[in-house]
């Protein structure tokens, strides 16, 4: 199969295909079982993830070694073929789960529909009570992660920010800053 030889390794080719079609059964379990839905997707997720990742990294080593080809050279090749498939996980995958559950605008146009399906209109009062009981869940949520994360502490009642929250606090901080945006 020429066109899937980009390199003139094999072990190359094998590793960069063998990204993306790990990430590819990766997705499909991920439909199938339905692992994006419930409140604690995101570790599901990266769980699961890199279940499928130990099988990618297992057959990459073991055909390059079986090809001679498992030399230090090999390296980047190894380092390019993890960023591919951590890549299309975290940037992508991620990204869409995150703006389908959580983005403000598509929850927004979602209840519109849901709340007009008898008179095709909604009253703003009404989409605004209704939106206030959703932002109320999504922020408990995101407080709960973020203890889970170790970005707070919750102590009885009362949160506290972490070391690695005030961190990255301070990292959002600055690229709001440099960006000139402000925040929700």
């Amino acid at each position: 199969m020429g066109f899937l030889n980009v390199y003139a390794n094999p072990a190359e080719n094998v590793i960069l295909w063998g990204a993306a079609f790990f990430f590819l059964a990766f997705l499909l379990y991920v439909l199938a079982a339905r692992l994006a839905s419930g409140e604690d997707c995101i570790a599901r997720l990266n769980r699961t993830n890199f279940f499928f990742f130990l099988p990618y990294a297992l057959l990459s080593f073991g055909f390059s070694a079986l090809t001679g080809n498992l030399r230090f050279s090999l390296l980047p090749g190894l380092a390019a073929g993890c960023f591919i498939y951590f890549s299309l996980h975290y940037i992508y995958l991620q990204a869409l789960i995150g703006l389908a559950k959580k983005s403000v605008s598509v929850n927004l146009l979602a209840d519109i529909r849901d709340l007009s399906a008898q008179s095709g209109a909604v009253a703003v009062e009404a989409l605004m009570r209704h939106e206030k009981e959703k932002i109320d869940y999504v922020r408990q949520n995101r407080l709960d992660q973020m203890a889970v994360l170790g970005m707070a502490e919750h102590v009885g009642t009362e949160y506290r920010i972490t070391p690695r929250g005030r961190f990255l606090n301070g990292l959002g901080n600055a690229i709001l800053k440099t960006w000139n945006l402000r925040r929700l």
